[in-house]
């Protein structure tokens, strides 16, 4: 495969620095989901990284919509107690964030 061959770039985002606090912005995000306990943390990335329904992940986790809605709604809060004013704002439509 040669280069001529791509059609875009991997990323819009070509600034070095842009792309560096990206990642931070990123690391920092991580670190904060990672202070989150087992139920709240699962429950989250669920949600809000692979986008399942709040059904979805009821039946999975054994609670139910209504509980993990909860669950969701607290862990959030608690990343942009951790985060302050900087946490980065949902690119998708529909985003339901407390």
């Amino acid at each position: 495969m040669s280069l001529s061959s791509i059609a875009e770039p991997i990323s819009e985002n070509t600034d070095p620095l842009d792309n560096l606090i990206a990642g931070e912005q990123i690391q920092k995000v991580l670190g904060v989901i990672g202070q989150l306990n087992g139920l709240a943390r699962q429950a989250f990335v669920m949600r809000y990284i692979e986008e399942d329904s709040y059904e979805m992940i009821a039946e999975h986790l054994g609670r139910t919509p209504h509980q993990l809605r909860a669950i969701c709604s607290k862990a959030m809060k608690y990343l942009r107690v951790q985060l302050g004013p900087n946490i980065p704002s949902p690119n998708r439509k529909g985003a339901e964030y407390v």
